[in-house]
């Protein structure tokens, strides 16, 4: 592994713990005090937050330190659960990014982190330890918005067969709403679950490939409600496991 590699990581995460406080102290408020008395406000808050996260990428493509491509957005449609696998740690930086009315369900630190839990206060994210994550995550859904989710609840270890939990499926069969499953491959890998944020395999710029796949209609699936959830969360892990060997590390 380069020296360069090492150090033109650390200025990547130097750069974005720098701009995250710059966007919380000054971006967010200045979005919150031109929004205050708006209905839509935590819409624009994640749109803003969206175009943080774009921004950052597209910067972070220019100067080398990282390179990507995302495709199949046209088969995105409105009100869906988008499903993800998890392989590194800026993934929810791109689906984000490039679907900013995302509403995301978050890991309860950030909701304690100082510097973290304006944002995903305002942007209107569920907290994971939530004890009504089921039922805010399903009014969410009702109300005709789409929601994130990474089934496995963790970063995906490459490698590993795909376990996914039956939250995902079970949101979407109880607000009846399809599911569009996206699939994240990078190479090398970087940025990993036990990886060191210096430890990047290889001399190559890390390369991400985001796709989102066709819709999933869950009317296909019969059954009982429980029956239905075990039987989706089946597939979805067939689904991922047939483009295992492109989803953790894709092919140069």
């Amino acid at each position: 592994m380069k020296p360069i590699r090492v150090i033109g990581t650390g200025l990547f995460f130097a750069t974005w713990g720098i701009s995250c406080i710059a966007f919380t102290l000054v971006g967010l408020p200045f979005v919150w005090l031109l929004f205050f008395q708006s209905d839509d406000r935590e819409i624009w808050f994640r749109r803003f937050i969206g175009v943080f996260f774009r921004c950052f990428l597209r910067a972070a493509q220019w100067f080398g330190l990282i390179s990507f491509e995302v495709s199949g957005l046209e088969r995105l449609r409105s009100n869906v659960l988008v499903v993800s696998n998890h392989p590194s740690l800026v993934d929810v930086m791109f689906l984000l990014g490039w679907v900013p009315e995302l509403v995301c369900i978050v890991k309860n630190g950030l909701f304690r982190n100082p510097l973290t839990v304006f944002p995903v206060t305002s942007a209107g994210y569920i907290d994971n330890d939530n004890d009504e994550l089921l039922a805010l995550a399903i009014e969410c859904l009702r109300s005709g918005q789409s929601l994130l989710i990474f089934p496995e609840g963790t970063r995906t270890l490459p490698g590993e067969s795909f376990q996914f939990r039956r939250g995902a499926a079970n949101i979407a069969i109880f607000a009846s709403v399809p599911i569009c499953p996206v699939t994240i491959a990078m190479n090398p890998i970087a940025w990993g679950k036990h990886q060191a944020w210096w430890k990047v395999v290889g001399d190559d710029t890390p390369h991400y490939k985001i796709e989102f796949h066709r819709t999933w209609d869950l009317n296909q699936f019969e059954g009982t409600r429980s029956r239905k959830a075990r039987t989706v969360t089946k597939e979805l892990e067939i689904f991922y496991g047939e483009k295992a060997g492109s989803t953790a590390v894709c092919d140069s």
